[in-house]
Formats: structure tokens, C-alpha cells, sequence
């Protein structure tokens, strides 16, 4: 099906110019008339339209990506269908793609790579708590605006985590792109997030050295370095710090169970780079309070033992030198238990004090902030955060409605704050008034809290009557439009 310009979908979506063709779809900058703002429309290729199965990956990009409301994923919209075509509506990222950014094998400052790399972990987490795995993280779906903020797009072969996807399903052909694919993606074997990690560790391993990791002549023999070769290790010489090396060749390693086991914990490695670039941490497993506290444990035993040893000691010599006397009855004795009791209180005390949680990073006010500036801000404190959403009427969308906890609260490191961020007034079903009179139709949208605009058509039934509604009935749309 040709597109022109000016073409418009289901009455709502103009089409206004094309952005790019990709594998799949073609996508257009577009008009929803409607909310009066850009949208990208993505439509599906005409070769494709008589494939079921590309379909069915088409209309899974909708609904996977619809279920994901994170300032770090591009939002879905809307979706449809109209003849032959399958398009769906999405948000229209202002900016270019990373793969651009990229192109002839440049690469980018450390600095702004773990930027990167942590907003794409954070878009993952979300995506890996509700249960979907991309199965697709490269350049080319990682969009980048003129703020420097990230999106992930193109959930086209997301599948939920529960399944099994498919690696190389027939020779040449492997579902996801071959340049970040994850050993066991290629094996075919059953997936986790760990594997979109393993992706990310490709695209932060050719961000900051300007090349991909493996390469080769076919598909297959890319597919099989990602198998079996070891991954080449990051020259000192360019400059990348030891800690942001030790990430990339731990997010590379070939078993998932080597990797981080979650997006969140990726991220809070990259920051601890990004704090501690000397460090070569990455190849260890994250120290979290328990962690912690089992060392604490540890030293406080060895140092118990020592005691002990000390005090056994203590009594033989006591009988050595004095064999008249009992130990029971020896002053030295109850002094060097006297002893060993306070040290062991003293030590008890200072463990707890030593490793409990220091509470000295101050919460920001965020309140109107929007969301990616609300999160950039706390990460840069080294805190977390977790968006929620909530309709409000009177709060911008993507603006911060109120805080937990509150501003000037004292928070220990990788303490989580939760943002509620307005997504809007709520939605509402459009009823069906058609076959109403006018001043009835309008009484009913009004009940809906809609507003009706009244536009006249020729048409065979009674004047006056609502021979049809745009948007169609059913459809969900914001209270007051």
C-alpha cells in the first residue's frame, strides 16, 4: 500500500513525511488530529502483510511496548489497522539513534557511555519486571534526543520471559540482530534477561572502543564466535577505566549465570563506575548490605577465636607456673575473661555501628519535575528510583505529582525513591450515540465528560440524526477531549 503525504489513519493519524524504512516496517513522522501533537506512525511493509507470522510479530510490538510506561522506552499509543495496512502509533523521539552516533566506528566518552548504558538498563529493568524480554538491544533500537535522553524502541521480537525464543531457526537466519546476539540466543536455548544483557555488554563494548566484538563474513560465523571465542579484551591504551572493562567482560561472559542477574544491579554497577573508575569491580558480584554484614560477621568470629585461643593459653600457663593454685581460683584467670567479655561487647557495638546503613544522601524536591529529570537527578545521588503512574487531571503527563519520601529525607546509598508521575487525565470509552439527535448525542458525550463537536454530512437519514463518531466508538480517549 503507497502512503502519500496527507494520508490519514482511521480519521486520526495524518501522515506528514517518512522518517526511515527498517526490516520490517516503514515509519513516518505523523499528526494525531485529535491531540494536536507528533506522533511516528510505524506501518507495516506490503511484503509482509500476507506473512502471519509477521504480522503476529508486528501486532506483539504493540502490545509488548504498550505495557511499558518508562521514560527510558518509547511509548505505543495507539495501533490499527486499515485495509491492508497495519500501522501503530508511537511516540516521535526528537533526536538520532545510537547506531548513527556510531556509524564509520566512532565511539563515545566514557563518561557519556555509562550514561547511556544506565538509562538502557533502567528501560530493561522495566521491561524484565513485566515479565518481557526484548531479544533485540542494538544501535539501531536505542534512540537518543537532543537531551541526551535514551529510549528503547522496536519490541518487534519481544516475547514474554516465560517462553522459549528461537536462536538460528534455519540456516542464515536468526531471529535478532547476529552482531549482539547472545550465545544462547544463537543456540537456540531458552532465554532470560540475562541474555538482553549480554546484548547491552556488545553495544557499551562498541560505544567506548568503536568496534564490535566479533565479526565475520556470514551471519553463522558471527553467530558462533558469540558461542565459543572468548571476547577480546578492551586495550588499556584507550583510555577505558579498569571498572567500566570489568562490566563489559563480566555483561560478556558466556554463561548468563557469570552476568548480572538484573538490569537493576547493572546499573548500579555503572554508577559505581562512573564514582569509581579505578576500581576494577565489575568482575564481582555486587556487596549489598548482607554481604556486608556477613563480612562484619566473619571478622567479628575470627576475632572471637583469637580470644579463645588467647584464653586457653593463658590457663595452661597459669598451671604451669603456679601448680598449687586452681584455675578456678586464679585471679589472672576471671582478668583474661574480664577482658575477652569487653573486647567481644566492644567489637559487637562497633560491627553494628561500622556496617550499618549510613543514611547521608538528601532527597531532592522533584515535585513538577519530569519524570527523566527526576531520575537522572536521584541517580546522580546515588539513590533509585521507581516511577508509578497516576491520572490527574491537573499535572502535565510525565510530570512528577508527589514523592516517598518526601524532599530533605536522609537516605543511605541505593535507597529507593518512588516518583508518581501523572499520566494524564483519565480515559474514557467514546459511547455510541449513533442514531441519536444531535442535542441527545451531546447530553450523552457530556455524561462521559467529553465535549461534542457537531460537523454536517449528507446522508439518507433524518436530518438531525448522528450517522456516525470520530474517534470510533470504544475507543479510549482523555476526559475533557
Amino acid at each position: 500500500m503507497a502512503l502519500e503525504n496527507e494520508h490519514v489513519f482511521n480519521g486520526r493519524y495524518r501522515i506528514d513525511h517518512r522518517l526511515g524504512v527498517g526490516g520490517m516496517a516503514i515509519v513516518y513522522s505523523g499528526t494525531d488530529l485529535l491531540l494536536r501533537r507528533q506522533v511516528a506512525i510505524k506501518v507495516l511493509r506490503d511484503q509482509y502483510v500476507g506473512d502471519d507470522g509477521f504480522v503476529a510479530r508486528f501486532e506483539y510490538e504493540a502490545q509488548a511496548a504498550a505495557k511499558l510506561a518508562h521514560p527510558n522506552i518509547v511509548s505505543v499509543f495507539d495501533r490499527g489497522r486499515e485495509g491492508d495496512a497495519y500501522y501503530i502509533v508511537m511516540e516521535l523521539v526528537e533526536g538520532t539513534t545510537l547506531a548513527e552516533m556510531l556509524r564509520n566506528g566512532a565511539s563515545i566518552p566514557e563518561s557519556v557511555a555509562i550514561d547511556y548504558a544506565t538509562q538502557i538498563a533502567a528501560g530493561l529493568a522495566k521491561a524484565h519486571q513485566s515479565g518481557i524480554l526484548h531479544r533485540d538491544v542494538k544501535p539501531a533500537n536505542i534512540l537518543i534526543t537532543s537531551d541526551d535522553v535514551v529510549k528503547i524502541s522496536d519490541f518487534g521480537i519481544a516475547r514474554a520471559a516465560a517462553e522459549t525464543a528461537v536462536g538460528v531457526t534455519q540456516p542464515g537466519r536468526v531471529m535478532g540482530s547476529v552482531a549482539y546476539i547472545s550465545p544462547e540466543q544463537a543456540q537456540g536455548r531458552e532465554l532470560d534477561e540475562r541474555s538482553d544483557l549480554y546484548s547491552l555488554g556488545v553495544v557499551l563494548y562498541q560505544m567506548v572502543t568503536g568496534r564490535l566484538p566479533f565479526e565475520g563474513e556470514t551471519p553463522v560465523a558471527v553467530a558462533l564466535k558469540h558461542v565459543s571465542e572468548p571476547v577480546p579484551r578492551i586495550d588499556p591504551a584507550i583510555g577505558v577505566s579498569p571498572a567500566l572493562a570489568a562490566i563489559v567482560e563480566r555483561l560478556l561472559a558466556k554463561s548468563p549465570s557469570a552476568r548480572y542477574s538484573s538490569a537493576a544491579d547493572l546499573a548500579r554497577a555503572l554508577r559505581e563506575a562512573r564514582d569509581r573508575p579505578s576500581l576494577p569491580f565489575g568482575n564481582a558480584p555486587f556487596v549489598g548490605a548482607a554481604t556486608r554484614a556477613e563480612t562484619a560477621t566473619g571478622q567479628t568470629g575470627a576475632v572471637r577465636r583469637t580470644l579463645a585461643a588467647s584464653t586457653t593459653t593463658a590457663t595452661v600457663d597459669d598451671d604451669a607456673d603456679d601448680r598449687d593454685s586452681s584455675a578456678a581460683t586464679n585471679p589472672r584467670w576471671f582478668l583474661v575473661l574480664a577482658v575477652a567479655f569487653v573486647l567481644a561487647v566492644a567489637l559487637g557495638f562497633g560491627a553494628t555501628s561500622l556496617f550499618a546503613p549510613v543514611r547521608d544522601i538528601e532527597v531532592g524536591d522533584y515535585a513538577t519535575a519530569s519524570a527523566t529529570q527526576a531520575q537522572q537527578q536521584i541517580a546522580a545521588l546515588g539513590l533509585r528510583s521507581n516511577v508509578q503512574l497516576q491520572t490527574d487531571a491537573s499535572v502535565p503527563i510525565d510530570r512528577v505529582i508527589r514523592q516517598d519520601p518526601t524532599a530533605g529525607t536522609k537516605l543511605a546509598r541505593s535507597e529507593t525513591v518512588t516518583l508518581y508521575v501523572s499520566s494524564g487525565p483519565p480515559s474514557v470509552a467514546v459511547p455510541d450515540v449513533k442514531g441519536f439527535v444531535v442535542a441527545d448525542a451531546q447530553r450523552q458525550l457530556s455524561t462521559a465528560k467529553l465535549h461534542a463537536k457537531v460537523v454536517e454530512r449528507y446522508d439518507a437519514s433524518p436530518k438531525g440524526t448522528v450517522i456516525d463518531v470520530d474517534p470510533m466508538v470504544g475507543t479510549q480517549t482523555p476526559e475533557g477531549s
